[in-house]
């Protein structure tokens, strides 16, 4: 991926400030990038969909990702900076010091890939309809998120497939219970939606049972799409209550 010594993005983008930063200051910002990058090639493999790696070392908040069309001013100062085009299906990760601030083990940096890859497909095609509302979105990254972790021969050994499905039944918990309410417990979820949380955990259950749906990475696009809506559909349709995100 081409490397620019300029920041992410120019100071008139309404998200960041641009700056320049010394590349010989920021040795292991590079590696780090360098390995992020490495960690998506053995994830994904796609001719129709490109990660755009951009480094800001200085920028203390999370890194994030954005999904092509999602900001055009972004698309278009990633496109000036790479030199490569910005197409429909791509990605576009902006680190910052919590991942390039110090040096990661792949298995670390790889636990981190799959979590911005999970949002970047569940953000462009997620895998559940809008008959569950609120709730179908974050089946969804559950789902994807959940099959390229199991399908990773290392991230479901190094804890375990129960542990590591665990994990992501309770970050996805987590997040639910955000977006129910502002400051709402996982137990008010379960309270309130047991239907919904009864689905993660099949969704989580499944996915450890089958190695991630039998995914073989690295792994299309198109291919994670068509299971994890296999998946989601098979388990909605065993559950006698399907969860349904109105409150």
């Amino acid at each position: 991926m081409p490397f620019s010594g300029l920041s992410a993005v120019p100071s008139r983008s309404p998200k960041l400030k641009g700056h320049v930063f010394s590349v010989s200051d920021h040795s292991v910002a590079i590696e780090m990038r360098d390995l992020y990058l490495e960690c998506v090639s053995h994830l994904v493999r796609d001719e129709a969909f490109r990660f755009h790696v951009l480094m800001m070392p200085n920028m203390k908040c999370d890194h994030f990702v954005v999904s092509a069309g999602d900001d055009p001013e972004m698309d278009e100062a990633v496109e000036r900076m790479t030199g490569k085009a910005v197409g429909p299906m791509d990605c576009i990760a902006v680190l910052g010091d919590d991942v390039l601030g110090m040096l990661r083990t792949e298995d670390e940096m790889t636990e981190i890939v799959v979590a911005d890859i999970a949002q970047h497909v569940n953000r462009l095609w997620p895998v559940a309809d809008r008959s569950s509302g609120w709730v179908g979105p974050h089946l969804s990254l559950a789902a994807i998120r959940g099959m390229i972790t199991m399908a990773h021969p290392i991230l479901r050994s190094m804890s375990g497939q129960s542990e590591a499905a665990q994990g992501i039944m309770a970050d996805t918990l987590k997040d639910m219970a955000s977006h129910m309410y502002r400051y709402a417990s996982v137990d008010s979820l379960r309270r309130e939606n047991g239907p919904a949380v009864a689905a993660v955990d099949q969704i989580c259950k499944r996915v450890a049972e089958t190695n991630g749906e039998y995914l073989s990475l690295p792994v299309r696009i198109t291919d994670i799409v068509d299971a994890g809506r296999t998946l989601l559909s098979s388990v909605l349709d065993e559950m006698d209550v399907r969860p349904v995100g109105v409150i």
